[in-house]
């Protein structure tokens, strides 16, 4: 006997309970639990595989009292624009066919910007001038003005567009090379107090010293003695050489606080002295002693006139890991049974 199969209402019941007993299929993917930068972000979530009909909920606090956003949707994305920096947003997407919220996630969006006394900013992918493989000049993105900038060819670093290591994200390179690689700024950098992020590699180099950020008579040093203080208004930038294929973020205070931190996390002090204040001039090296120069990629330098706080400390560092090396989610956890 052939036909259609037929379903008694008793069954189509029981698989209608099923369904609506059955927990939310619904993931959040990204944002989940991390920073972001910027003022917008596209929320993503992976789809229920039976239906794609759900509404999502955007709000301030975790309970959804007065979401933002409050929408149905048939998509697995929703670009928004948040309306408020440096604020802790909440998210869920609701599943109607499975009748049931997805988990909770939270992200907040982190600008240095809305960190007081920013004094100079440099990222490789924004306000570069790129010629031929090779930087002429890079803003700063502060808006303070200390921009740099270099005429002449045979001293230009060159242009990294995509490293798969950061995120495929764009880098400054500087070689030390027989023709020095420096920028100089349009106006000195002068901090009496300050707090300075350089998220960059280091590489071997035959200089005694490597000045990343350099004046006369002070600088930045880059060469991994974790020194703070080494020359007068000096510092040392807790390098670690030869980390050829590692980036790190280097977190640098002076003497009121005396400490050197790597990947948020505060090395040892070869030594330490006086380091009481800094006027820079130049990006690699120093003026009055230009041989000793940095050899390596700069994708992100970031200072500020003041010793900033833990929890400050703690949003840069959050707002680079947001933007070079973005938590990867792998979806749901899949099991198979072998066997039968």
């Amino acid at each position: 006997m052939t036909g259609k199969p037929k379903f008694s209402l008793f069954t189509l019941g029981i698989i209608l309970f099923l369904f609506a007993g059955r927990a939310s299929a619904v993931e959040l993917l990204y944002p989940a639990n991390t920073t972001v930068t910027g003022s917008t972000v596209v929320l993503q979530w992976n789809p229920d595989p039976i239906g794609n009909s759900y509404r999502l909920q955007i709000s301030l606090d975790s309970s959804f009292v007065s979401p933002l956003v409050n929408i149905p949707t048939t998509a697995t994305s929703y670009f928004f624009n948040m309306p408020f920096a440096d604020t802790m947003y909440y998210w869920r997407v609701y599943d109607r066919i499975s009748n049931d919220y997805s988990l909770t996630a939270f992200f907040q969006n982190v600008m240095p910007t809305a960190i007081p006394d920013l004094a100079a900013w440099y990222k490789a992918d924004d306000g570069v001038t790129v010629s031929g493989g090779l930087v002429s000049a890079w803003l700063d993105k502060s808006g303070n003005n200390h921009n740099l900038s270099q005429p002449t060819t045979i001293n230009q670093p060159s242009y990294l567009t995509s490293i798969p290591l950061l995120n495929n994200m764009p880098a400054v390179r500087f070689d030390a090379g027989a023709n020095i690689q420096f920028m100089p700024l349009s106006s000195n950098l002068d901090v009496t107090a300050f707090n300075i992020f350089t998220f960059r590699n280091d590489e071997p180099n035959s200089a005694v010293i490597q000045y990343l950020l350099g004046g006369i008579g002070n600088g930045l040093i880059a060469d991994g003695t974790n020194a703070l203080n080494a020359g007068p208004g000096a510092f040392g930038g807790g390098g670690l050489n030869a980390a050829t294929n590692h980036y790190f973020l280097y977190a640098l205070f002076n003497n009121s606080n005396r400490k050197v931190l790597v990947n948020n996390v505060s090395v040892p002090l070869s030594y330490t002295d006086n380091a009481t204040s800094l006027s820079i001039s130049r990006l690699n090296g120093r003026p009055d002693v230009p041989d000793f120069v940095f050899k390596g990629n700069i994708s992100e330098i970031l200072a500020y006139a003041r010793n900033l706080s833990d929890t400050e400390n703690s949003k840069i560092y959050n707002y680079i890991r947001s933007r070079y090396a973005p938590p990867v989610n792998l979806g749901r956890d899949l099991s198979s049974t072998l066997g039968s």
